[in-house]
């Protein structure tokens, strides 16, 4: 009992001490602060070994992988290894609870070096539903940090224009990253497509692929993009969700007028349903390059759908002409 006192006491000192110290190294480089988890990790091994006589012994040292990236799958019994793996390997990454990351000085250690903070990883193993919520959520998050840290504030025009009573397909205007967070709180759980390479990030690529975003090779002809209009078919037809594509087919300073792409009019063309175009000037608070603005207003502006049935070439015409009007105006 009095050892277990004095091993928590010096051990849980030591770590506070070495974090006091190393607060500097918050706006160092990132390898001193690396180094101060080393220290941790060290300290760890002499409190257990000084106060509670502990033996530690590393087996299999030659079976470290060294010449090629790996990651480390480690079972989890209790503090320790969180501490001491980062003495036998270098530096590693580690996936954690976000509540972690707002803990005062340990938590702006764990940010500085890279930790991934993630809630929802279990999501990927429960219904779809689960997933999407935390899509919803991640909206919800960039809504409150925009209005808390930037003083924005967001305006919902025109949501008498929403479809309800049937199958459509949402065109935005893509200034920003926004956008992608945000509209999943205004409508029921969107169907993105994307670029190919975005499934391949680690986590946020799980999730994407979990929520059934559709994937595409920009300006190539795959076997993957040859059945791409039968996979946006086949959601459509079997859920509730709607389709969101973003017809400038990246994201564009606020003042750009890019043509819209033909792959939008092609879509219009295969799912024959109504299409609701919005715009929104985003781009003025979080431009895709430069510095974030504070004290501005995002305005997203549902406009009047689309009817189903228009020439394809006549619909991006109406499409474009309805979306930069908008935006003219909100300029």
């Amino acid at each position: 009992m009095i050892r277990n006192l004095i091993f928590s006491t010096f051990f849980f000192s030591g770590i506070i001490i070495i974090s006091i110290l190393f607060l500097p190294s918050l706006f160092l480089p990132k390898k001193i602060t690396l180094f101060g988890g080393k220290l941790m990790g060290h300290w760890a091994g002499f409190c257990l070994k000084f106060f509670l006589s502990t033996k530690i012994i590393i087996k299999g040292k030659e079976n470290i992988i060294t010449d090629k990236k790996f990651f480390i799958a480690a079972s989890h019994q209790s503090m320790f290894e969180t501490f001491y793996l980062q003495t036998i390997f270098n530096s590693p990454v580690f996936i954690l609870k976000k509540e972690l990351l707002f803990i005062p000085i340990f938590g702006w250690y764990l940010k500085k070096i890279g930790s991934i903070s993630i809630i929802f990883i279990p999501a990927f193993f429960l219904p779809q539903k689960i997933t999407l919520i935390g899509g919803k959520l991640m909206g919800y998050w960039t809504s409150f940090c925009l209005k808390f840290f930037l003083s924005t504030k967001i305006i919902i025009k025109g949501k008498e224009n929403i479809i309800h009573d049937n199958k459509f397909f949402i065109a935005s205007s893509h200034q920003s990253m926004f956008e992608t967070f945000y509209l999943q709180t205004i409508f029921n759980s969107p169907v993105f497509i994307l670029k190919k390479e975005l499934l391949l990030i680690p986590i946020f690529g799980w999730y994407l692929k979990k929520i059934g975003s559709i994937s595409i090779k920009r300006n190539k002809v795959t076997k993957d993009n040859l059945g791409f209009f039968e996979d946006i078919s086949n959601i459509i037809l079997n859920s509730n969700r709607p389709l969101i594509i973003f017809p400038q087919g990246t994201r564009v300073m606020p003042n750009e007028r890019p043509p819209f792409k033909k792959g939008a009019s092609r879509i219009y063309e295969e799912l024959k349903i109504k299409c609701q175009p919005i715009a929104i000037n985003s781009g003025y608070i979080w431009p895709k390059k430069g510095k974030k603005c504070s004290h501005k207003t995002i305005t997203i502006s549902i406009l009047e759908p689309i009817a189903a049935g228009i020439p394809k070439e006549e619909f991006i015409k109406i499409l474009e002409n309805s979306i930069y009007s908008e935006l003219n105006l909100l300029n």
